[in-house]
């Protein structure tokens, strides 16, 4: 009897120490840089592999783009044509199975460095055959170019 419980004793401990390990508190930096590296690169390719397949892009003042094709159309007629660049900042991610979201601000700038566009963005991430995927995808400006609009790049406390 006493070799049964020590027995069952091992098991659960190894299952609490192994069989349960948790996974990232927050959405892999490396996912989100791959598709900011792709803007800014103009790879519309790699751009459209980090959406998931039902993705939705929901961009200020204009109607949902919904699945890859339409988000493809977005992006195909100002990528490479307008010579932006972006930079996110993360203010917030965390992780749930295989959802994740992050928060935070961006800055679109011109070739010459200067800012033309900076607000803010939601993103919701999914978990598809072991890469993360961006899911949901809305953003929305606090400033353009040419305003005198202060915006604030850190969250509000």
């Amino acid at each position: 009897m006493q070799r049964h419980i020590a027995s069952l004793f091992i098991l659960v401990i190894s299952m609490l120490l192994f069989g349960c390990s948790r996974g990232p508190d927050a959405l892999p930096q490396a996912a989100a840089d791959t598709w900011e590296r792709a803007f800014n690169d103009n790879d519309l390719n790699t751009l459209m592999a980090s959406y998931s397949d039902d993705a939705q892009l929901l961009p200020p003042g204009q109607p949902v783009r919904a699945g890859k094709a339409a988000i493809r159309g977005f992006f195909d007629g100002s990528l490479g044509v307008l010579q932006i660049k972006g930079k996110s900042t993360q203010w917030e991610s965390h992780v749930s199975g295989d959802t994740a979201y992050r928060v935070g601000a961006y800055r679109i700038m011109g070739i010459d460095g200067n800012s033309l566009e900076v607000g803010k963005f939601v993103e919701i991430w999914r978990l598809q055959d072991g890469q993360w995927k961006l899911h949901r995808n809305i953003w929305n400006l606090d400033a353009r170019s040419g305003t005198d609009t202060q915006v604030d790049v850190e969250p509000a406390t």
